[in-house]
């Protein structure tokens, strides 16, 4: 009986030890701790979409809107063109968005979670989401023209990230008039985002192989162990 639990005893250690080094790895990199984790921060710079631009159907049917990826332009559910980065962290975007016909609606969303929304009535024609801009009073703002702050927002983090890299922030544009419009949008950010130095990849990486390995050992010998009991 006691050889029996010193047999068990060293397998099972080993695979404590695995599953500290996994629960390390999350930590590390979740709680950025440095120099193991840190924050990076990572800047798109003025992007265009005026080609093409997204026309949106009007209002009577079920398709009057468009999502917009930043970075990432989705239409007829193909990619035009992929510059995102996924973030997990905190982004601050300024952009302008250009309307044939108004009132449209944008609402802004984090990891699927409205953190902004405007609408406009039918004389706007352009919103500018510009925190300097906003800030000067005594700037020249064209007419029919709306100006805002730019959307700074955090995003929470979920350790799922730490394999797919965060989320990519998007807006949705719906048309909430009955004539079909047509919409163009230039927009800028800057984001921080969780970085590592490899380390916690290679804790994960180890801990899961000692885990599978030591971890088949220790399940035979327990059911060596309860057959021959």
């Amino acid at each position: 009986m006691q050889r029996t639990k010193k047999s068990l005893l060293k397998p099972g250690i080993i695979v404590l030890v695995g599953i500290i080094l996994i629960t390390l790895s999350f930590i590390f990199w979740y709680y950025t701790i440095p120099p193991i984790s840190g924050l990076s921060r990572y800047d798109i710079k003025l992007q265009s979409a005026a080609a093409p631009k997204i026309n949106i159907t009007p209002s009577n049917t079920s398709t009057n809107s468009s999502i917009v990826y930043f970075g990432n332009l989705i239409y007829n559910q193909q990619p035009r063109y992929n510059q995102s980065r996924p973030i997990d962290n905190s982004f601050n975007l300024s952009m302008r968005v250009d309307a044939t016909t108004g009132p449209i609606n944008i609402t802004f969303y984090v990891r699927d979670t409205a953190v902004y929304s405007v609408q406009t009535n039918s004389t706007v024609r352009t919103i500018i989401f510009n925190s300097t801009l906003y800030n000067n009073a005594s700037a020249n703002r064209p007419a029919n023209t709306l100006v805002f702050p730019n959307i700074a927002a955090p995003v929470s983090s979920s350790l799922l990230d730490a394999f797919t890299g965060g989320t990519t922030p998007y807006m949705i544009i719906k048309n909430l008039n009955t004539n079909a419009t047509s919409i163009s949008y230039q927009y800028s950010y800057s984001a921080l985002f969780r970085n590592s130095n490899g380390i916690p990849l290679i804790l994960f990486i180890a801990g899961m192989i000692i885990v599978i390995v030591y971890g088949i050992t220790f399940v035979r010998r327990l059911i060596k162990h309860t057959r021959g009991s």
